[in-house]
């Protein structure tokens, strides 16, 4: 059983869940918020607003986020999937939809919207 919660009184003991709260570690974790590992983590501001990146950019990136930083999403089968729209400001919302799926063949989906 693996205990990723803060309290003592939850356990996470799925493999999906587990994968599920280290895609939001490492998609809520800013570089350098890390001490001695300063390239875990996104830095969702740099990238996006100085790289203006193509949907098929930020898919690339995101697995190489995932390669490089996770554990559980390494033992999972892992589908990265990004769209965008603009909002009425005509500022580009990038949603990312990532789906998991474990050896028995369960699965969970995770999406993220980023601005």
């Amino acid at each position: 059983m693996l205990d990723l919660a803060l309290s003592t009184d939850i356990f996470i003991d799925n493999e999906l869940d587990a994968g599920i709260q280290e895609l939001d570690m490492i998609f809520n974790t800013e570089n350098t918020e890390l001490i001695g590992y300063p390239e875990y983590g996104t830095n969702w501001h740099q990238f996006l607003w100085q790289l203006n990146p193509s949907p098929e950019q930020l898919k690339k990136y995101i697995q190489e986020k995932i390669k490089a930083d996770a554990f559980f999403l390494n033992t999972l089968n892992v589908t990265v999937e990004v769209g965008y729209y603009e909002n009425e400001l005509g500022e580009m919302i990038y949603v990312v939809i990532v789906e998991l799926v474990d050896s028995e063949g369960y699965t969970k989906y995770k999406e993220y919207k980023l601005q």
